[in-house]
């Protein structure tokens, strides 16, 4: 029988932002008339002082987190799906996203990282400044005055535009898209930008899709710049079902040799490859030999979030043939995959993937087989361990993985908890 819970297969909605920016006019002149209306003055200055932001930003991280939200109509309350913690990285004039401590930015999509259910995107990182800003695609106009800001709107047309919308199911298509954009007068900065897709095929099955970006002066390595604080998206399907996320970055520093960025662009591997950190050495661990972890810290739904590092520790030596491969006390290391809830359970979904100590480090190829796991009794109905009351441990699909399933009360781990496993090939 399977487990009485259900990973979301409805398809998750994916907003990708693909930057397609001309280059070529990074920045407009300035004029200089005292005939020009005001409001043209401070569009000029905005977006000289936008382009030169953009042009001169440092490669540099910070940690995003996302609050993924769901509501089956305009007339319902938003539920949270799940809170999400990645780190993204500006890199050489790229948006690329990791996971928090990994050290390890390659050059693929959010949507390949995160789990289903929810809607996700990119681009409000960096991809639609550039591309409204620093293109020659937008065409801009002045619209209000609000309150002490100074609103323009602006719109890009289909066939000068990069913008993806791409459904769970895979269909995707470009569209044209517009917004608006404040600036304030007195400092001649762009504080907040929306935009809005447009004509979006039947195809999608996505009826609208909005986003916005707040701006902020932000400090990296004792300089300052204007970068992006916090975002919001939502994306509506044709049956009333929206999709919300609100976004806030955090932790911004400076790109360094600690990180390792892959992707197949030879220029920028060369600048990012300096100050490579000493690697431990790597071992191949036998199979079909069994150990045990202790948890090093207490993981708990509400206080964790999917993408956030855990860490255990080996219980006693890793031995193979009276050779110690690693040593008690082993750091064990992973992170949280998936958070889900239901009316009436919550799961939590952990993986594994390395051990390292002693100078060494393997890959953490294991299947859990429950030894030493406090109070393990069988399981009724489902395959697992019961560690409490209406508490079950499930092994997950692959190495390292495992789920942890709470009915009508909250998923908790206490530091110290032990949980054995098997070595695979």
């Amino acid at each position: 029988m399977a487990m009485p819970f259900v990973r979301a297969t409805a398809a998750a909605l994916i907003l990708a932002v693909q930057s397609s920016v001309a280059q070529s006019s990074a920045a407009q002149a300035v004029p200089n008339n005292n005939l020009v209306p005001k409001e043209r003055l401070v569009l000029a200055h905005a977006r000289n002082n936008m382009a030169n932001a953009l042009r001169g930003m440092p490669n540099y991280t910070c940690l995003e987190t996302i609050e993924r939200s769901k509501r089956p109509g305009k007339k319902r309350k938003y539920e949270l799906i799940d809170v999400l913690r990645i780190e993204v990285g500006y890199l050489n004039g790229k948006e690329l996203f990791a996971w928090p401590g990994s050290n390890k930015f390659d050059d693929r999509e959010i949507s390949d990282m995160v789990p289903s259910g929810g809607a996700i995107g990119n681009g409000n990182f960096a991809s639609h400044s550039q591309a409204v800003f620093r293109g020659n695609v937008a065409n801009m106009r002045f619209a209000a005055e609000d309150g002490a800001l100074y609103r323009y709107d602006y719109e890009v047309p289909q066939n000068l535009s990069g913008y993806t919308l791409r459904s769970g199911k895979g269909a995707e298509a470009i569209v044209g898209y517009h917004g608006s954009f404040w600036v304030d007068p007195a400092t001649k900065r762009v504080t907040r930008i929306t935009v809005i897709a447009d004509e979006i095929p039947a195809l999608l099955d996505i009826a609208e899709t909005m986003s916005s970006i707040d701006y902020s002066e932000v400090a990296i390595a004792g300089q300052a710049y204007w970068l992006p604080v916090g975002s919001s998206m939502s994306i509506a399907d044709h049956k009333g079902v929206e999709f919300r996320n609100e976004v806030t970055f955090s932790g911004c520093r400076q790109f360094g040799g600690e990180s390792v960025l892959r992707f197949d662009d030879p220029d920028t591997v060369a600048q990012a490859a300096s100050a490579v950190p000493t690697v431990a050495t790597e071992v191949v661990l036998p199979k079909e030999k069994l150990f045990a972890i202790d948890l090093t810290q207490r993981l708990r739904w509400g206080s964790n979030k999917t993408g956030d590092l855990i860490e255990a520790k080996l219980v006693s030596d890793f031995k193979y043939k009276d050779a110690v491969l690693l040593p008690k006390g082993a750091k064990v290391t992973g992170r949280i995959t998936r958070l889900q809830q239901g009316s009436a359970f919550q799961a939590m979904d952990r993986e594994f993937d390395s051990i390292e100590g002693g100078g060494r480090r393997a890959a953490f190829r294991a299947v859990g087989t429950m030894q030493g796991s406090p109070g393990a009794v069988a399981p009724r109905g489902a395959p697992g361990i019961r560690i409490g009351r209406n508490t079950t441990l499930v092994p997950g699909p692959k190495p390292g993985t495992f789920t942890v399933v709470a009915y009508s009360q909250t998923v908790e781990l206490s530091k110290g908890f032990r949980i054995g496993w098997a070595t695979v090939e």
